[in-house]
């Protein structure tokens, strides 16, 4: 068996330099990069002059950019140190079947080397993603200024999105509350019989979703599309009263908003719309869909029901004359 035991320089790879950041968007650069300047001020550093609402969104667009080309980066270098992992362990294999003592050595050696590149590389690449997360915080948040700037006459609630306060916790499909065990239903006495402060009481208890939403879940009314071409807000069409929350099992209207990402209304669009709770095997008990467009980019969503609390994701499916954006959104109900 032929072993390599050149130095292990050679399979480092030159590492791609970052795209340049343009002079507009240094200071949120800096941000990331770790200069001890806080998303908020950053925000409002850029807002401050109030420049019309394309604008902030086209700034914002770049810093997305960069956020993604770091993201893009990062993974190129945690997959690097992934197959140098994969060459350790094959080297620790061929060690234990070597015979000559200097042989095995040299092999230890290189694998030792080998570790200590591995470690370089998945740090840079996790240094690399943490600022990637933290740009995409800043452009998020300059999106939904400059959104908010452009189309405030239709937005009512701003908020995530959550379900109206109900007597009892619902968590079970397609109704309120249900059994603990059928053995147990003959056990409970009629109401008539029960003593005063124990009637209304009754052993059934909810059933357990199963399912837990992960702890740093986006669960923002404001999203950008998967293909960084669309920008979009939901929410429950408000009623005379103001904003509503999520109705529990029944039937109502949500209001979709989309532009693309210089805050252009996206009009026409054809909309595909599915939901789906990722802890259960599910979806929606309806097929919501959109019947008409009340403004330029402001959709009518129809048909939207939740039967049940927990995680669910809806995804909008966006057809328009610029090409295709698919936007999700995360609700806790």
């Amino acid at each position: 068996m032929k072993l390599s035991t050149s130095p292990t320089n050679s399979c480092m790879e030159s590492p791609v330099k970052p795209p340049l950041c343009s002079a507009a968007f240094l200071v949120v650069a800096m941000f990331a990069a770790g200069c001890g300047t806080s998303k908020s001020s950053v925000a409002r550093g850029l807002s401050e002059s109030k420049p019309a609402p394309s604008l902030i969104m086209q700034m914002a667009a770049r810093v997305l950019a960069q956020a993604d080309a770091l993201e893009s980066e990062s993974t190129r270098y945690i997959a690097r140190g992934n197959r140098l992992r994969k060459k350790v362990g094959q080297l620790r294999v061929a060690e234990r079947r070597l015979d000559d003592a200097d042989t095995r050595m040299m092999v230890k050696k290189t694998i030792d080397t080998l570790v200590e590149e591995i470690e370089a590389w998945e740090t840079k690449g996790r240094e690399l993603r943490d600022k990637s997360r933290q740009l995409g915080e800043v452009a998020h948040m300059l999106l939904i200024d400059g959104f908010d700037d452009g189309w405030a006459a239709w937005i009512s609630n701003a908020a995530p999105l959550v379900m109206e306060a109900v007597e009892f916790q619902v968590v079970a499909h397609n109704t309120q509350i249900r059994s603990v065990h059928p053995s147990k239903l003959g056990l409970m006495p009629a109401a008539q019989d029960m003593p005063e402060k124990h009637r209304g009481m009754s052993i059934r208890v909810p059933a357990l979703t199963g399912q837990k939403a992960p702890k740093e879940l986006n669960v923002s009314s404001f999203q950008v599309s998967r293909e960084r071409n669309l920008f979009a807000h939901v929410e429950v069409e408000p009623s005379s009263k103001g904003p509503e929350p999520v109705p529990l099992n029944r039937i109502h209207k949500w209001r979709l908003l989309v532009s693309d990402l210089a805050g252009n209304p996206v009009e026409n669009a054809k909309i595909d719309i599915v939901g789906h709770m990722p802890g259960h095997v599910h979806g929606l008990p309806t097929q919501p869909q959109v019947t008409g467009e009340v403004a330029p980019g402001v959709y009518r969503v129809d048909g939207m029901k939740f039967q049940m609390n927990g995680w669910w994701v809806m995804k909008f499916n966006i057809e328009h004359d610029g090409g295709k954006g698919s936007v999700r959104f995360n609700l806790v109900l």
